[in-house]
């Protein structure tokens, strides 16, 4: 994962969530969910939460994550989707 995939992720199935931003992985195992959290630990030094929506879960990145990770992301996004950085 590199930040034009983390990019392509945060457009096609990220929200934006009070300053911060979730990433939609409902339909993905608890199992997978925190594999997914960790590569985001390890690839970006961010440090994203475990949110439970209705038995199923999905990755919070907070604001100052957001903040440190927009840089490098933006040349990435679609005009159209900027909306979701905030």
């Amino acid at each position: 994962m590199d930040y034009t995939v983390l990019a392509h992720w945060i457009q096609g199935d990220g929200n934006k969530n009070r300053k911060g931003l979730v990433l939609n992985t409902q339909g993905f195992t608890l199992k997978e969910v925190i594999f997914l959290m960790n590569i985001l630990i390890y690839k970006f030094q961010i440090t994203p939460s475990l949110q439970n929506d209705r038995d199923n879960y999905r990755i919070y990145i907070k604001g100052k994550d957001l903040s440190m990770l927009k840089p490098h992301i933006l040349p990435f996004f679609v005009e159209h989707f900027l909306y979701k950085l905030g």
